[in-house]
């Protein structure tokens, strides 16, 4: 009688103990998804653009330009 009470009692705990996994779980997606439905909506400033970058490699014996930097203001009148 004893042991059939401890099966009991055991398989009782397991269902509960599962019960709460799933809940938890349940509430996580359902917060999760209030949000993420609320950032997912478009706005007219996330309209993508498309850019298009060239890239020039120089040949061999070509030359290669490079910026010089710019002046700056002294501070001497």
């Amino acid at each position: 009688m004893s042991t059939r009470r401890e099966v009991i009692t055991g398989l009782v705990a397991a269902f509960l103990s599962v019960l709460i996994i799933v809940g938890g779980l349940l509430v996580a997606n359902a917060e999760t998804r209030t949000t993420l439905a609320g950032q997912l909506r478009p706005s007219p400033s996330m309209t993508p653009v498309p850019t298009q970058i060239i890239l020039v490699t120089p040949l061999p014996g070509e030359p290669t330009y490079t910026a010089s930097p710019a002046p700056t203001a002294s501070s001497t009148p």
